[in-house]
């Protein structure tokens, strides 16, 4: 089904739906387009989660089937040195 030209309907708590009214009316725009970015913005970060999941498995996998890994401290001690603005600190080399 071609929802495309369909307008969505949703029901908000009267608390909910009072702060979004009072946020359009602030920043000079509509309910519908507060609405529309919330959800932009909900639906990409719930994308970015499952990246992060999907990135986290696969290098569990790679852990088990081969046993190289990083530790934590290797870690820590890569980004302290990007924090002291060593942007070439090479990342930690995987060992087992």
């Amino acid at each position: 089904m071609d929802m495309s030209d369909e307008p969505l309907r949703i029901s908000l708590a009267a608390p909910v739906a009072r702060k979004v009214a009072d946020a359009a009316s602030r920043l000079g725009t509509s309910v519908d387009e507060i609405v529309e970015q919330a959800l932009h913005l909900y639906l990409l970060r719930a994308e970015q989660r499952q990246a992060f999941i999907d990135d986290g498995m696969k290098s569990l996998a790679h852990y088990q089937a081969t046993g190289l890994h990083v530790t934590g401290a290797e870690v820590d001690a890569w980004i302290e040195q990007l924090e002291a603005g060593d942007y070439a600190a090479s990342l930690p080399p995987c060992h087992s």
